[in-house]
């Protein structure tokens, strides 16, 4: 058989399945698997065919190959298992399976701004997985601006620099000590502690440069948010170091730099910095309102109205 012949039966399988023809779907996916075992398409209608059917053991099953297929693959499990979300039991069992998972559908959640839930699907992930370092790193990111996680944010950050101090492999132990480091740096940063804030996430950075954007990031927006325009400079430059062409990055660079340069009193140089910051995140509302702002304070509010029909068209969501 050719390559390609898997595609009309994958085309007939999506359509019997989108017709509620549903022994169709499963001959013609069936056909479509065998064709093209690895494609990760085939793989999310096969799978989908067996949940439209009930038969849930059956599409959990077929599931795990689309799961090992990387990231990509992950994202469509992850799709496929939330459209059947009402099914007792069934985001449990395929969770429970394994901490990427969990980690996919706490991303899946975010992207639907359904913020509590993926809260809660990190806490029961913690419960089940208390070994898995990245876990916990998404539970330190949930619970970073919340007041009310402050005592759990302590516990787990008091438990990942234990962790750390016990495993015996430096790469997974410096995981860890990160963990905590970025913990107890959001602590501080919610007392009020702005400059110890900042040297927790600056250990943290040092730790893993290949994951150093969120403790850079968070490095970032501390020293802004206290003007401490001094180090600012600096910190900056380490974000942009290790932005690595990331486009929201990149885009909290030059709003950075725009603050940075009005705190000099070069409005120009603000402003051109903002728009920057918009070609990385078009349409970013807060982007647009400091645009505004700053031409409104140089008395040019023609300019401000364009600057908003000009990046009107992107996103809103800051990432």
């Amino acid at each position: 058989a050719h390559p390609s012949d898997y595609y009309p039966c994958h085309l007939a399988a999506a359509a019997a399945l989108h017709n509620g023809q549903l022994d169709r779907a499963e001959a013609m996916a069936s056909r479509a698997v065998a064709l093209a075992p690895t494609e990760a398409h085939v793989l999310r209608t096969y799978a989908s065919v067996a949940f439209a059917r009930k038969e849930w053991a059956v599409g959990l099953e077929r599931l795990a190959p689309l799961v090992e297929l990387g990231e990509a693959g992950l994202a469509l499990a992850t799709e496929v298992v939330f459209a059947y979300r009402d099914t007792p039991d069934l985001l449990e069992r395929y969770f429970e399976t394994g901490p990427r998972r969990t980690v996919s559908g706490y991303q899946w959640l975010l992207q639907h701004r359904e913020h509590d839930a993926a809260t809660r699907l990190l806490v029961w992930a913690r419960s089940h997985h208390p070994e898995d370092v990245e876990v916990a790193e998404e539970l330190v990111a949930a619970w970073a601006s919340d007041r009310e996680a402050a005592e759990s944010l302590e516990r787990l950050s008091v438990t990942a620099l234990a962790r750390g101090g016990l495993i015996e492999d430096a790469i997974e132990a410096q995981r860890w000590q990160r963990v905590g480091y970025l913990a107890q740096g959001h602590l501080l940063r919610q007392q009020g502690r702005p400059f110890e804030a900042w040297h927790m996430f600056k250990e943290a950075d040092v730790l893993d440069d290949s994951r150093a954007v969120q403790p850079a990031l968070a490095a970032t927006q501390t020293l802004l948010d206290a003007k401490r325009w001094d180090l600012l400079d600096t910190q900056v430059d380490r974000l942009e170091e290790v932005a690595r062409e990331r486009p929201w990055v990149l885009a909290q660079v030059f709003y950075v730099r725009s603050h940075l340069a009005e705190s000099q009193g070069d409005n120009r140089a603000a402003i051109g910095h903002m728009h920057r910051a918009l070609i990385f995140s078009p349409g970013h509302r807060q982007f647009l309102g400091r645009v505004e702002s700053l031409y409104a304070q140089a008395g040019d509010s023609r300019s401000a109205e364009i600057a908003r029909q000009r990046h009107s068209g992107g996103s809103e969501v800051t990432p």
